[in-house]
C-alpha cells in the first residue's frame, strides 16, 4: 500500500510540475497586443493624425480594385461591402464582384474592438463576421499571394486593413 501511495504522490507531483511549466511557458510566449509597436506609414497629407481628415474623399471599392497599384500602401476611405466567406472576410463592391477583385479584409489589432462594436451596433448582431455595407478608413495593399492555406488572406492579391469603421449598415 505504501508503494502505491508513493507512486501516486510522485505521479501527481510530476503532473503538477509539468502543467505549471506548460502554463508559464504559454503565458510567457503569448504576444501582448498592447506591447506591439504602433505601425507608422508615411502618408502624403495625412501623416500625423490620419483620423483628422474630413477632406479625404470616399472612394468606391471598385476604384481601388481596378487601379490597385495607384492606391498600394495608402491610407484610404472606402465604401464597399464586407462579406463573410468560408475562407475569411472579403471586401467587394457592387460592380466588381469577380473573385480576383476581392480584397482580404482584416482588422488592425489596435482598432479591432472599436470597429467590431460599430459593425455590431449597425447590424444588430453580436458577431462582426457577417455581411455589412461599410465606409471605412484603412490601408490598402497589393501583395503576392502565398497560398500557404486556403484562407482569403493567403490567396488574395489585395488586402484591406481596417483602421476605423465610419459607417456600417445591413446590406441592401
Amino acid at each position: 500500500m505504501k508503494k502505491i501511495i508513493t507512486r501516486l504522490l510522485v505521479a501527481s507531483l510530476t503532473f503538477t510540475l509539468g502543467a505549471s511549466a506548460a502554463l508559464l511557458w504559454l503565458e510567457w510566449k503569448r504576444p501582448a497586443v498592447e506591447k506591439l509597436p504602433q505601425p507608422h506609414y508615411t502618408w502624403d497629407a495625412y501623416e500625423d493624425d490620419y483620423f483628422q481628415m474630413p477632406e479625404m474623399p470616399i472612394l468606391s471599392y471598385c476604384e481601388l480594385a481596378r487601379d490597385p497599384v495607384r492606391f498600394d500602401e495608402r491610407l484610404v476611405r472606402v465604401s464597399g461591402r464586407m462579406v463573410t466567406t468560408a475562407h475569411g472576410l472579403v471586401l467587394q463592391g457592387p460592380n466588381c464582384d469577380r473573385a480576383d477583385e476581392h480584397a482580404a479584409l482584416f482588422f488592425h489589432p489596435y482598432f479591432a474592438d472599436d470597429a467590431a462594436r460599430r459593425i455590431e451596433q449597425a447590424t444588430g448582431t453580436e458577431s462582426p463576421y457577417i455581411s455589412a455595407d461599410l465606409v471605412a478608413v484603412g490601408v490598402f495593399r497589393v501583395v503576392a499571394p502565398t497560398y500557404a492555406s486556403d484562407s482569403v488572406y493567403d490567396t488574395s492579391p489585395l488586402h484591406f486593413e481596417i483602421r476605423r469603421v465610419e459607417r456600417a449598415a445591413k446590406p441592401r
